[in-house]
């Protein structure tokens, strides 16, 4: 089941994604990334949640590290720049 949400976000991140404005999304994705892993590090004892790998996961994305991996390294990339892309720059567009 995870390895199709990161196939899924990798297309929708292709074709909506705003790939030209990258540089501009490039802190965001390094703070999302850096808590994600903060997390995993200071917490692997005490966790909030837990993947299991379901279906054809048990070869890709074997154990919930894996899996936890797969979203920091590869849908938080590709899932920014779609909503970072789509944020309307001024404050009135943001509220209405």
């Amino acid at each position: 089941m995870q390895s199709s949400f990161v196939l899924f976000f990798i297309i929708l991140g292709l074709l909506f994604g705003k790939w030209r404005r990258y540089q501009e999304y490039y802190p965001t994705l390094l703070f999302w990334v850096t808590g994600n892993l903060l997390y995993e590090v200071l917490l692997f004892h005490h966790r909030v949640w837990v993947f299991h790998p379901v279906g054809i996961d048990h070869l890709f994305l074997p154990d919930h590290l894996m899996v936890s991996l797969g979203i920091t390294l590869i849908i938080y990339p590709f899932v920014i720049p779609v909503f970072l892309g789509r944020l309307p720059l001024h404050v009135s567009g943001r509220l209405w």
